[in-house]
């Protein structure tokens, strides 16, 4: 398998510019017609992930991959490569499972994501304890940190891997001891990058956000829509790709992560 070398973008959850506009109409079209050619596998048991996949309107199947997602963080120069790597492991356990062909003429989609939290150049995955949990939580309380998500599309029998990695940058209020003991009794940080959920309580914790919110969620919608595009629709994802810019700087802002 070849790996496409990945994007890494800050992309606005409130604003669609023109580009993103024609991407946002094409996927909207494009979902009624891609079952009929491909079947959708998330490589993923969160919950929020399915939520955040089925608003694109894409009929799809939860597989998880048992990858062992145990990388040492040390053997990558960047938190976008490390998440990368771990994606892309998650992806290509769930393809190794896969049948060549099927039965019903369709190929079989993995997409697959994963998410850290980056901090003073420390990736913080999930909490293990309650004090591992206020440790980071500590650590993320008055400042601003990165959060990270690889997405990663692979079609049964291609070559090709699609990848992308969004950052977003996330503000924390400052917190203190009780709110943080508070927030840990919920025991919602457990099962989250970073110790924290945005999308819930976690909320309360949040001074404000640069970039996509869905990024910080686990799944950024907008960047998925446009690695199917350019893998299954290869006229439309094109056509919303040549609306950011000449070839030449594509490819330039494509070595980013």
């Amino acid at each position: 398998l070849k790996l496409i070398q990945p994007s890494v973008t800050i992309a606005s959850a409130c604003l669609l510019v023109p580009s993103a506009r024609a991407m946002a109409a094409s996927i909207l079209r494009e979902a009624q017609m891609l079952p009929e050619r491909f079947r959708f596998l998330l490589a993923s048991a969160s919950p929020r992930r399915r939520e955040l996949l089925a608003s694109l309107g894409l009929p799809f199947d939860v597989m998880t991959s048992g990858f062992a997602e145990d990388l040492g963080t040390s053997s990558f120069s960047t938190p976008a490569e490390y998440v990368r790597a771990t994606a892309t492991g998650k992806c290509e356990a769930v393809l190794e499972t896969l049948p060549e062909r099927r039965s019903d003429g369709r190929q079989d989609v993995v997409i697959c994501a994963d998410t850290v939290v980056t901090v003073d150049g420390n990736i913080l995955e999930k909490p293990v304890d309650d004090a591992h949990a206020r440790a980071m939580l500590r650590s993320l309380s008055g400042r601003t940190h990165e959060v990270f998500t690889a997405i990663i599309v692979a079609v049964k029998g291609r070559r090709n891997i699609r990848s992308s990695v969004e950052r977003t940058e996330v503000t924390f209020s400052e917190l203190s001891d009780e709110e943080i003991d508070a927030y840990i009794e919920t025991r919602e940080p457990f099962d989250k990058a970073g110790g924290y959920g945005i999308q819930s309580k976690g909320s309360l914790l949040v001074k404000g956000i640069n970039g996509d919110y869905f990024n910080v969620v686990g799944l950024p919608i907008a960047g998925l829509a446009k690695l199917l595009l350019a893998e299954l629709s290869p006229p439309l994802g094109e056509q919303a790709a040549q609306a950011d810019g000449p070839p030449s700087k594509r490819r330039k802002d494509e070595g980013l992560g």
